[in-house]
């Protein structure tokens, strides 16, 4: 009796259609997790670099000069005469920190042309781009030019320690906790980055804002996958991803209007602090209050982002669980499912008497699929990293200013998106990955080939190398979601991404080795990502399972991976995943 009374229990996808799988709940879900998941990750990730190297914005260096002893107008010269008489010109242009000796007596002024020196009045910095950023308010040119890429490594630094830290909180503490946390840090560290005086200061700010990031978008986009329908998962990634390119564009566009590197960070901080504030303010204040009503019912971000009911379930909270659930069938008008759901959570879940468990990361490697899928997952995380970086080192950079190239960057990666949505839908998730990361492999080893043939060649090729590496990222974004069981999905997918980080912060000195040879890193990126390719078919296919809840469960994703020939999948199989969610 009590094996039957078991077998009866529903599973978690069956109690979430039940409550509304895709419906006005889910909507505005994304919507509120948009905010610190797209708009806050990239803003506050990319504000000072992009993609880890790019010196945009906050740490840009503009061209710059000694500044000229005399009043250039008294002596009726212009810049550019100045210039030519009193700056060493070399290949790259004229010298940034040196100048000719020079003597000025009364109205004239004599100009040595064979002695350098170090400038000792200054620098005049070009401001048609930039009215002010870190480099130029503090200096950090010539004998401290190491201060921005120093700042760069640092902040990224901190994002592999909050990888690490924030991947281990969400799957033990929960994922609202984590993402709170690391909207609260972005935001706090954000605004105090602003306000520092002097490099070292900004450095340590700097440290601690990258806690946050990626691991601000990672989490987001859990919560989300936890939160909707088996069918609607591939649309919730596309969505996630398409809004995360529009919200790097519009950082370009608004860095365009805010060209002080104060006020962009404090621009860049403010979807954050404003989400923090709304969730506070709607946890803290009663309904005595008038204007309470308007506020949570525009701005309900705690109320409207609950904790993730799969995750309470693998916790064993039935009761929490239950009460999520109902929240979400109230709001997706489903209340008359309400008793049902209650039931199955508080009456039939009451039965398990098992002890709460406790992720960490050893568990990645407790089975040999686990440990199977931990190894490939990381690779083609690292892979993905490397050739997308890579690229960007490699080719020549558009003929446009950095606003505008930054925003270009972001909209390309809208396009990339949205194809993933109907290629894993038909084809399923391997091969989705391994297509799309063996045409860009394909195209980055073709580029090499044609680089004293096409000039013109060279900028299509790259241009098609990077949309299909962004498809493919993509796409393992929501693969490794689908591959992880709920107990250490976050630290399953934030580990892959501190492997990553570390191989994309070691780049330029592997790329720096090899410049003797411009064409090896090419032939490297694209060797790599053909082998991932061909690795990510080793991986089991997804498409038309469940989310697995526990470890135990990725040995049926195994089963599932690999039909015989001439047979369709057992289904009973897929079943099974619902049973196993149910009784674990």
């Amino acid at each position: 009796m009590e094996q039957h009374e078991k077998e009866k229990r529903p599973d978690f996808q069956a109690l979430l259609s039940m409550a509304g799988e895709w419906s006005y709940y889910q909507w505005m879900l994304l919507s509120l997790l948009a905010i610190p998941g797209c708009l806050t990750g990239s803003w506050v990730g990319f504000s000072q670099t992009k993609d880890f190297f790019d010196q945009v914005f906050v740490v840009a260096s503009p061209p710059h000069w000694c500044h000229p002893p005399i009043n250039l107008t008294e002596f009726h010269l212009t810049e550019l005469q100045w210039k030519n008489m009193a700056i060493p010109l070399g290949a790259a242009g004229f010298s940034s920190c040196k100048q000719y000796e020079h003597k000025v007596s009364g109205t004239i002024v004599t100009i040595n042309r064979t002695m350098e020196l170090e400038c000792s009045h200054g620098w005049t910095y070009d401001r048609s781009l930039y009215d002010e950023t870190l480099v130029t308010e503090m200096g950090l040119i010539c004998s401290l030019d190491f201060w921005p890429a120093l700042s760069m490594i640092i902040f990224n630094s901190g994002s592999l320690f909050g990888n690490l830290i924030f991947g281990h909180i969400s799957d033990r503490y929960g994922r609202k906790r984590s993402l709170f946390l690391c909207v609260a840090m972005s935001s706090l560290f954000g605004f105090a980055s602003s306000m520092t005086t002097d490099v070292k200061a900004f450095a340590a700010m700097r440290f601690f804002a990258g806690f946050s990031f990626p691991a601000i978008y990672a989490i987001a986009v859990i919560l989300a996958f936890e939160l909707v329908g088996d069918d609607y998962r591939i649309r919730t990634n596309t969505l996630f991803c398409s809004l995360f390119g529009a919200s790097t564009c519009a950082l370009g566009i608004v860095a365009n209007y805010v060209r002080n590197w104060r006020l962009l960070l404090v621009a860049c901080s403010m979807p954050g602090t404003l989400f923090l504030f709304c969730w506070w303010s709607v946890e803290k204040m009663t309904s005595n209050h008038r204007w309470v009503a308007l506020l949570q019912s525009c701005l309900l971000f705690s109320r409207c982002i609950p904790e993730s009911p799969r995750w309470l379930i693998s916790k064993r909270r039935y009761v929490q669980a239950a009460d999520t659930l109902i929240s979400v069938a109230v709001r997706n008008r489903n209340s008359n499912n309400i008793e049902n759901i209650n039931d199955a959570c508080r009456e039939s879940f009451v039965q398990d008497d098992k002890s709460e468990q406790k992720p960490t990361l050893m568990d990645l490697f407790k089975t040999p699929i686990l440990l199977k899928i931990t190894c490939l997952v990381t690779f083609l995380w690292l892979v993905n990293s490397t050739v997308y970086n890579g690229l960007l080192y490699n080719v020549p950079n558009m003929k446009l200013n950095d606003y505008i190239s930054f925003a270009v960057s972001g909209a390309v990666e809208v396009p990339a998106a949205l194809i993933t949505w109907p290629l894993m839908n038909s084809i399923g998730r391997r091969w989705s990955l391994a297509l799309s990361m063996g045409f860009g492999g394909l195209t980055t080893l073709l580029v090499p080939a044609l680089a004293n043939v096409h000039k013109w060649a060279i900028g299509i090729l790259a241009t098609i190398g990077k949309f299909a590496i962004t498809a493919s990222y993509d796409i393992l974004y929501a693969y490794a979601n689908e591959l992880y069981p709920t107990t250490v999905r976050a630290i399953g997918i934030t580990t892959a991404s501190l492997v990553a980080m570390i191989c994309v912060m070691l780049e330029p000195y592997v790329l720096y080795a090899s410049s003797s040879s411009r064409t090896l890193p090419l032939v490297i990126m694209g060797i790599l990502s053909s082998t991932a390719a061909l690795l990510a078919l080793l991986l089991p296919e997804t498409k038309g399972t469940h989310l697995p809840q526990t470890i135990e469960q990725m040995q049926t994703l195994q089963a599932l991976a690999r039909p015989r020939k001439g047979r369709r999948v057992n289904h009973g199989q897929v079943d099974q995943l619902e049973t196993l969610v149910a009784s674990s």
